[in-house]
Formats: C-alpha cells, structure tokens, sequence
C-alpha cells in the first residue's frame, strides 16, 4: 500500500513540492484571504455607519424634542409670570372694590342722615309756618280791633260827656298798638326762622360760632340780635345801653321801647319805687314778659292773672290766663 498522504500536500500549488508554486499558492491562498477580510470589514463597516446615521437621526430628534420642550417650559414660565401679574392685579381690584364698598355704605349713612335731617326741617318749617300763619291772623284781628276802636272814638269825640270813656278806649288802644309790634316782632321772626331753617348743619354751626364770638365781645358796639330787657339788671343798665347805641323811638330794633315814648323798658323797671332790700321780692314784683315765647321759655307759661309777669299783652282773650 502507498503511504497517505498529508493535508497539505493536497491543495493546490503544493502537490507539485515546488517551492515557486508554493509560494505561488501561498501568496494567492493570502490574497484571497485578505479579500474576504476586507469584504468583511467593509460589510461591518456599512452596518456600523448605518447604525451611527440612525443614532444621529434620533439625536438630532431628541434635540429637535429637547428644544421644543424648552420652548414649552418658556411659554409655561411666560404664561406663568402672566397669570400672577393678572392675580396682582385682581388682588388690587377687590382691594379698591372693598374700599369702594366701604365708602359707598358711609356715603349711604350719610345720605340716611341728611333725609332723617330734612324730615326734621320739614317739620320744624311746618310748625313755623303754622305759627306764623296763626300770628299773622292774630295781627289781622287786632287791626280790625284797633279800627273798630276808632271808629267808637271818633263817635266819641263828638260827645264830650264821654271824655273819660275816651280815654279809656285811648288806653286800649295803646295796648292793641303794642300788641300789633309785638305780634308783628314775632312774625318776623318766624318768617326769619322758616328762611333760615333748610340750611344745612354746616350753616347753622357757623351761625353760632359767630353768634358765640359776638356774645363773648367785651366791646360795647357788639350787640346780640335778640336782646330784651330781661338780658339788663338795672334801669341804669338799660339807659346806658340804649345811649351808648343811639336808640330813639323810631331806631329800636330790639323793641326795648315796646309804647314808643323814648324810655326804654319802663314798664319792667319801676323807676319811680324805691329798690327794695329783699332781692327775691323785687326780682318777683320786676317780672316782665315781652311776648309768650319768652313766658315759655322762661317756663312761666301759662300766666294767671296776679303772677308774676302777666300783663294783657299775654293774655288774647282776656280771660284771665295769658299764654296758654
């Protein structure tokens, strides 16, 4: 039997054991091996380039991604800052919306006080009103009193037997005379009220600041606008007064000189009695009323007949009761 031969001695290019074909062969043999590997290498080469394409693709998406995003969380900021400025500015809204309630429901007090107020005058005005119609028809009466008496002393005169009836009715007359002043006094200073009463509070507070400034005055030219001759202590007083202002029977505003004859409140100082040592008794027997309002006020109203301080002026009819 021929021995086997060995593996190699089989490929090509070296059955032959020549060493030319050998390296023929082993130099062909290498090159078809370097083929291969580079073939191989160039296909793991277009996988990986593929695969680093794909991994750039989906990087540039997730940047793509990423800066939508950060777009996204700008806007939200945005929108954020956005919406605190608008709750700022709701806050400061309800803020003056509570301020402007509150001032509305103080201007509403006010307004409820301002008609509670007006009520108040509208009453007052009606009152005053009434009065003052009432005096106007007492006056009224009192004219038509004053001219049927002179008519009767006209019918008098001519009867000289009736002298002393003539003077009686002069002396009533007098007294309807005075009456006329005081009750026309008094209607002017209704009329003067009713003016004056729909002024408003801050009005009247400065009409009595002036009216508290000039009655504090030491200055003898400052003179109230309702005096009377109860605000004098003395006779003397009153004359002094009355010097000092250049009051006469036809200048007396105050109506001190209530019969007109140049002697001021005459008939509320006895001038002609002695002054008594008992001051309670005097200041009793001195009591003068120049109308019922000052009764009323000094609380003396009504006045019997024999008080102190009645006279026929207070009393209307007659009766026995003045001011009632």
């Amino acid at each position: 039997m021929s021995e086997r031969q060995k593996w190699h001695k089989k490929i090509p290019g070296f059955r032959t054991r020549r060493w030319w074909k050998m390296l023929l062969a082993a130099a062909g043999y290498g090159f078809i091996l370097l083929f291969l590997l580079a073939i191989g290498l160039a296909a793991a080469g277009v996988g990986s380039n593929q695969t680093i394409t794909q991994q750039q693709e989906e990087i540039s998406t997730l940047e793509e991604e990423k800066e939508q995003l950060n777009q996204r969380v700008n806007n939200l900021e945005d929108e954020n800052q956005s919406l605190e400025k608008t709750s700022d500015t709701n806050n400061a809204e309800a803020d003056e919306a509570e301020e402007n309630t509150a001032k509305i429901d103080n201007l509403q007090d006010k307004v409820n006080a301002l008609k509670s107020d007006k009520k108040q005058l509208n009453a007052t005005i009606n009152d005053l009103e009434t009065e003052n119609e009432e005096a106007t028809q007492q006056v009224s009466n009192l004219e038509d009193e004053k001219k049927d008496l002179n008519q009767e002393i006209s019918t008098l005169k001519e009867d000289s037997s009736e002298q002393e009836e003539i003077d009686n009715l002069n002396e009533e007359l007098e007294e309807k005379d005075q009456r006329i002043e005081e009750l026309t006094a008094d209607v002017e200073d209704l009329r003067s009220s009713s003016s004056d009463a729909p002024s408003n509070n801050e009005a009247s507070s400065s009409s009595n600041d002036e009216a508290s400034s000039n009655e504090g005055d030491d200055s003898s030219s400052s003179v109230s606008a309702d005096m009377d001759c109860g605000d004098f202590s003395s006779q003397a007083e009153v004359d002094q007064f009355w010097n000092d202002n250049d009051y006469s029977a036809s200048n007396d505003p105050h109506n001190l000189d209530a019969d007109s004859d140049g002697d001021p409140c005459e008939s509320y100082f006895d001038t002609t009695s002695e002054p008594s040592d008992d001051s309670g008794d005097s200041s009793s027997e001195n009591v003068y009323f120049e109308n019922c309002t000052a009764a009323r006020e000094a609380g003396a109203a009504p006045v019997q007949e024999g008080d102190p301080g009645y006279g026929s002026h207070l009393d209307r009819d007659g009766d026995g009761t003045g001011c009632e």
